[in-house]
């Protein structure tokens, strides 16, 4: 997730991310405890950036209709991130191996 322009600076708060985190297992349906979030970068003058991952609680991963779920309620913003976080975009990463080998 990109934030473009956040509302705050102070990076040491973990209420924010809490909050973040919070709000994403809420709106995506998920269990408690199954978002995490890392590698955040935040340079002057640059989105806020970090990797944002989910865990399935009673799989060993998830099913190709919660990942297309879950990637498209974030990359089409139907998911309204606190508003201290400003907008965002969403990039994501494959989640499933290519059906096409090298």
């Amino acid at each position: 997730m990109n934030f473009q322009a956040p509302a705050f600076s102070d990076m040491t708060s973990p209420e924010l991310f809490q909050q973040l985190e919070s709000t994403l297992i809420q709106n995506l349906s998920l269990a408690p405890r199954s978002v995490a979030l890392s590698d955040v970068d935040f340079s002057p003058g640059a989105p806020l950036k970090f990797r944002l991952m989910f865990f399935p609680v009673s799989e060993m991963g998830f099913n190709r209709s919660e990942v297309i779920r879950i990637s498209s309620v974030l990359a089409n913003q139907i998911y309204k991130a606190p508003t201290q976080f400003g907008p965002y975009y969403f990039t994501a990463i494959p989640y499933f191996a290519s059906m096409h080998t090298a």
